[in-house]
């Protein structure tokens, strides 16, 4: 119920006011203006929105605002100078260029809201967003944590704690339980592993002696990658990614990380080894294809068959929505539009996706060259509103985009060529063809290939387009010294170069390489290349409280321990250890899979002549080596030699007084000797070791 009110509203009040000529007691802001002195401060309204032409008009000297745009001087009209008209033109102009580029921006945006770029960019890593789903592939398994190889040469980095709920209660519970074994990572996640990852953060990690390191941590869980995930977005033959939840008697359910829809995967449905190779776990990712779908209950049931998940297909739904698309979905598509940067492909009748040109497909055939000398781009061959299969590699719900990969391996879910070639780091290509230049980026080179004839079929270029080994040679690797105009020096399907392997892009399915002459000439390049007992001249890269680190080559470190910086211990190592400063070391160990590389810098042990004993074969009775004391126990001492060959000496054997002496009053842990060992057998813990010269040697230094 309104309150009346006899004064009335304040149009009222000021009707009244105006009317009776009294000025109101308490007026709101200034006082009222009189009608002249308000239109000389009032800005002509109409000149606001007048279009470009009549402000022209009005501006030009023939015009009736002649004597505004004009300068005075000395009582002669001027007209307006040269800078007053070219600000106008550019005004003018301006105006022109932003309705045809609103009109050019709103031909590009198709339905659903997904804009149609203008050229294909590849994914970066500053193109990477918190929230982006991204499809990877595992490439290294650690104690605590997996590495996955992300599109376009990225590198992701997932925790132990993110890889399923149910593992993560599975480690939680095994760390209360002191007799409880925790789960080893490697036993859910396995090398080659394809895998959905959302982002969870970006950084850049920068340090003093490694320089900038670009950081993305992703989460493996289906509760982040499914949360787009609805009942009504899902269909019989679509694949789906879940976790194993629990083991029932008639199968095993699987948790899509949604309350929208559960699902079970039956036994005989779970029977495919390449989808289980070590076994059914709970709290492992799986990806099965629905076979059937129970709406009462909102069910899905599933089957692990890979041949049916590698040409499982997504279709349009009418709850089909940029937020349930999803990587790892395969999609027929349409080309939209053929750009020398890529591929613009049209799915799902109303999606928009990018295919950059590192994810065209592998073609056996070398590059064309034009009659001008020019290069024909690789999206040459494709024409528009060609039929094509793709599978999503991120999806970027916020930026509205969404890109997709046309690779062999990533269409059907297969190894990458190179693996199948059996390619290993290091290894040394001096006849590699440069088929695509990206200026101021890198260069594709062809490794390996049979080259299509005239004469071959269709079929036949198919088969060879699948021997096709493609590399990637970043700028920064073409040469030890800084190249501006990485086109000027290499020619598309002309040039040759020598380059070495220094990794691999899973996803991509690219060999990573390296031109650089330095590389090139350098004999240790990975860890397969180190030995154990071998002498390796190394640069001091810090000191830290675990050892001293240490550089081999460029891309392989090392560590000396604190209790092999010299023969004698160093009250002050830092003086000695300088970074920079070069060494003459010998290996004392290297396991290559784990990338750690063990170095001592005692001289005793980096200068002996003696044979250097690494395999266990090569012992003989009599042998005389240098040795050193690995750990003292009670009973006897270890005894370490080179790599994994170590040997144990009894109390017997040792020459001391048990009664007065114990072993850890004569030796102590990195003490240096000469040995010989006895018969040796292929066990590696039967080699006796026997101490008597050096016994004898300490005797006489005591007498």
């Amino acid at each position: 119920m309104k309150r009346a009110s006899s004064a009335g509203g304040p149009g009222e009040r000021a009707k009244k006011a105006s009317a009776t000529g009294e000025a109101p007691a308490f007026p709101r802001g200034a006082g009222a203006r009189a009608p002249k002195e308000a239109a000389a401060r009032r800005p002509d309204a109409d000149a606001l929105f007048k279009s470009p032409d009549a402000k022209a008009k009005q501006a030009s000297p023939g015009g009736n605002g002649a004597t505004k745009s004009a300068k005075k001087l000395r009582g002669k009209v001027l007209p307006a100078t040269t800078a007053a008209r070219t600000k106008r033109k550019r005004s003018a102009d301006a105006q022109k260029r932003l309705g045809e580029v609103q009109e050019d921006l709103d031909s590009n945006w198709a339905e659903g809201g997904m804009r149609i770029p203008k050229f294909v960019e590849p994914l970066r890593f500053r193109r990477v967003n918190e929230g982006m789903l991204l499809l990877g592939v595992i490439k290294e398994v650690r104690e605590a944590e997996a590495l996955v190889s992300l599109p376009n040469n990225l590198t992701g980095w997932v925790e132990v704690g993110e890889v399923s709920d149910e593992l993560s209660e599975l480690i939680e519970a095994a760390l209360e339980d002191e007799d409880a074994e925790v789960p080893a990572l490697e036993d859910y996640l396995r090398v080659g592993m394809p895998v959905r990852c959302a982002v969870l953060s970006t950084a850049v990690v920068s340090g003093k002696q490694s320089g900038h390191h670009k950081n993305i941590a992703v989460s493996l869980k289906p509760a982040r990658v499914n949360a787009g995930l609805s009942y009504g977005s899902v269909h019989v033959g679509m694949a789906l990614y879940g976790a194993i939840a629990s083991v029932e008697e008639h199968g095993y359910t699987v948790s899509l990380g949604t309350e929208e829809l559960s699902a079970f995967l039956p036994l005989s449905d779970a029977t495919d080894s390449a989808a289980f190779p070590a076994g059914v776990k709970v709290g492992q990712l799986v990806e099965c294809v629905v076979k059937k779908l129970q709406s009462g209950k909102k069910l899905a049931i599933l089957t692990a068959d890979q041949a049916l998940l590698a040409g499982s297909i997504t279709k349009e739904l009418e709850d089909s929505t940029i937020d349930s698309l999803q990587p790892g979905m395969l999609v027929n598509a349409g080309v939209h539009k053929v750009m020398d940067s890529g591929l613009i492909l049209r799915f799902l009748t109303s999606f928009i996706g990018t295919v950059d040109l590192s994810h065209l497909p592998a073609r056996a055939a070398l590059p064309k060259t034009e009659g001008d000398g020019t290069v024909a781009p690789p999206t040459a061959h494709f024409r528009e509103k060609t039929k094509v299969q793709a599978r999503i590699l991120y999806v970027d719900v916020g930026a509205k985009c969404v890109g997709l990969s046309m690779r062999q391996h990533v269409v059907s879910r297969s190894a990458p060529a190179y693996h199948t070639q059996e390619l290993q780091l290091g290894q040394r290509f001096d006849d590699a063809m440069v088929v695509r230049v990206d200026p101021g980026v890198g260069m594709m080179v062809r490794l390996a290939g049979k080259v299509p004839k005239d004469a071959d079929d269709e079929d036949a270029i198919k088969a060879k387009d699948k021997t096709v080994i493609e590399g990637w040679v970043h700028i920064s690797n073409v040469a030890d010294d800084k190249v501006d105009k990485l086109e000027k020096h290499y020619k598309a399907g002309r040039s040759k170069v020598s380059c070495r392997v220094t990794g691999f892009s899973r996803i991509d399915g690219l060999v990573t390489l390296t031109m650089k002459p330095s590389v090139l000439a350098c004999d240790i390049m990975v860890y397969e290349d180190v030995k154990a007992g071998a002498e390796l001249r190394v640069k001091v890269v810090k000191l830290t409280e675990k050892g001293c680190m240490v550089a081999v080559s460029e891309n392989v470190r090392g560590l000396i321990p604190p209790g092999h910086f010299a023969d004698t211990e160093l009250k002050n190592p830092e003086k000695l250890l300088v970074p920079g400063k070069m060494l003459k070391t010998r290996v004392l160990s290297v396991h290559a899979p784990s990338r750690k590389l063990i170095l001592t810098n005692k001289k005793s042990l980096v200068n002996s002549e003696l044979p250097v004993l690494a395999d266990i074969g090569e012992a003989k009775a009599g042998m005389v080596c240098h040795a050193y004391v690995s750990k003292v126990q009670d009973n006897g001492i270890v005894v370490a030699f080179f790599g994994p060959v170590k040997g144990f000496a009894m109390l017997s054997e040792l020459g001391i007084d048990r009664d007065s002496e114990a072993p850890s009053q004569v030796f102590r842990v990195n003490q240096v000797f000469n040995s010989s060992s006895s018969n040796s057998s292929s066990v590696l813990h039967a080699v006796i070791t026997l101490l008597r010269g050096m016994l004898s040697s300490r005797c006489s230094q005591a007498s």
